[in-house]
Parts: structure tokens; sequence; C-alpha cells
């Protein structure tokens, strides 16, 4: 049996480049929710770019040393997202984190593998969420031991947020425990 076959030549001229927007999510690998939260967001809100996430090691328990050492990997974890290729964004998905590593070391890490992309952690977008909606004041919750709590807290003050002097704290100390608080 004889079989002709030709080789499909591509036009030199074919621009290959997505001309959607490409985000890249650094995401704790101790982390059970984010991606199953962020899909059925996606899917529900439609918006109009690709997404790709990479996970970073993160050692239990939550505390300001552990998270704090999480800046050190940012640089090979944004690298490892799609390697090779730019990002127009990379979003380091980790709150408490990303309070107490700090927005200019988290910018200069991950632009060391990806320096043409824009940065942002979730930090950032919470103080920006809180100012373009216009909220004067705001009371804090959070998951964390009162050290973290208070380093977030800081960290949400020193970027313009006023907060209410009651702040409550909860103290869990694995997002396995975390992510499956009851919702009630």
């Amino acid at each position: 049996m004889n079989i002709d076959s030709t080789k499909y030549h591509l036009s030199e001229s074919l621009d290959i480049a997505n001309e959607r927007p490409s985000v890249g999510f650094i995401v704790l690998n101790t982390d059970f929710t984010f991606e199953r939260d962020f899909v059925r967001m996606y899917t529900e809100q439609k918006p109009n770019y690709d997404f790709y996430f990479n996970r970073i090691h993160f050692a239990n328990p939550m505390t300001p040393e552990s998270l704090a050492a999480i800046g050190d990997d940012l640089s090979e974890s944004a690298a490892g997202i799609l390697p090779n290729y730019d990002l127009d964004l990379v979003v380091f998905n980790c709150t408490s984190s990303s309070s107490i590593v700090g927005d200019d070391a988290i910018e200069i890490a991950i632009n060391e593998s990806k320096p043409t992309a824009k940065v942002l952690s979730t930090s950032q977008a919470v103080v920006a969420n809180f100012k373009q909606r216009g909220f004067k004041k705001v009371s804090v919750l959070t998951p964390y031991s009162e050290e973290v709590s208070s380093l977030l807290r800081g960290y949400l003050q020193k970027n313009g947020v006023r907060l209410f002097p009651q702040c409550i704290w909860i103290s869990v100390m694995t997002e396995k425990l975390l992510c499956f608080l009851p919702m009630r």
C-alpha cells in the first residue's frame, strides 16, 4: 500500500502572536481552592485573557518567617509559567505572604524571570479594590495568627487603608484547615 503525503508550509509572515493577554498565577503548593474558585469565576465572568498556573513551595505553619521565605522562590516559580515566553501579567496569589514580602521585592523577583510582565499581588489587589469602591474605613477579619494578621494590617495601613480599631483573627495554621472552614 502506497500512501502519499505532502508537507504543509506555513507562511513566513504568519503571525502566531496571541491577541489575548496572558496572565500567570503563582499559587502556594498547599492551596486547596484557588484553581477551583478561579475557574468558576472565569467561567461566570468570561474575561478576555488566557491564564496559566504554577505552584510555589510553602512549608506550614503560617508564620511571618515561613511566609517571608516564599519570596526567595518567586523568580523561579514565575520562570516556570510558560518558560521562555512573555506574559502580560504575573499575579502572586498569597495575601499574607505578599503583605510581608512587600510589593517592590515581589516585582523585582518576578521581573527577574518575566521582565516584560506587569506584577500584581493579592495584597495590592485588595488595596486597589477598597480604593476603587470608595471604602473610607474597613474592618479586618483574617484566618491568620495575631502576628501575621498584625503584619497584614500594617501593610493595609501603609497603603492608605483606614481600619476600624477592632480586628478579628482566627489563627488557622495550615491552608488545609483554612479552606475547609464551614461557610455558614
